[in-house]
């Protein structure tokens, strides 16, 4: 079936207890929202009309809210986000100088956490943490695609191809002193895909830049 239209780029989807929602740019930069659940079924809204997005939205959920980031055309990273309490959808402003689409996730501890490649081909991090609020830090560089990032135990990995066509690696932890970086391929091209098992293996797949 269709769920819209007046959509660009790459939609980004979620299930929140019974209701499944597709976040998605539009075609005029705004912040569309499509929505169904078994009782009321299809419907749709838009959290941010005057957005004036230049990347493709990352969203989670977050216990009984809803939150989303995109980059604006301004290079600034936008926050939206909506809970039982919030009396509508909220926004606020995480930085500036990030291109693309930015890759988030939560700890078990409730930090809110978004990689984004800088303009400069950095890896900018920014993170939110209850009763400490956000803070910021860069990770790496050289990039030139979208980070993918995840929480694996009481660790953060992100991945990202560079200039080079080589698959990065960044990772920290409690015993890690700092940020440490690896290599782990060569021949790509894009933004990687990554997820870990429930054995503890991590897995990236990305888009080779040779056809054979």
């Amino acid at each position: 079936d269709t769920w819209g239209s007046g959509v660009a780029g790459e939609p980004v989807t979620f299930v929140h207890g019974t209701s499944q929602h597709v976040f998605a740019r539009g075609q005029d930069g705004s912040l569309a929202h499509w929505f169904w659940d078994p009782i009321h079924g299809s419907r749709s809204d838009n959290w941010a009309p005057n957005a004036d997005l230049a990347g493709d939205p990352a969203a989670i959920v977050i216990g009984d809210f809803e939150a989303v980031w995109s980059v604006d055309q301004g290079g600034k990273l936008q926050h939206w986000y909506w809970g039982p309490n919030t009396g509508g959808v909220k926004h606020d402003t995480w930085g500036s100088g990030v291109v693309g689409r930015p890759s988030v996730f939560l700890t078990a501890s409730g930090e809110q956490h978004v990689f984004a490649r800088g303009v400069g081909g950095t890896l900018e991090h920014f993170w939110w943490t209850p009763g400490v609020g956000l803070r910021h830090d860069t990770w790496g560089s050289g990039l030139a695609g979208d980070p993918a990032a995840l929480v694996i135990g009481e660790f953060q990995a992100v991945w990202a191809v560079d200039g080079g066509g080589k698959l990065q690696h960044w990772y920290w932890g409690p015993s890690t002193n700092g940020v440490k970086q690896d290599t782990w391929g060569s021949g790509v091209t894009g933004r990687p895909s990554v997820f870990v098992t429930g054995s503890g293996e991590q897995h990236a797949f990305a888009r080779g830049t040779r056809s054979e």
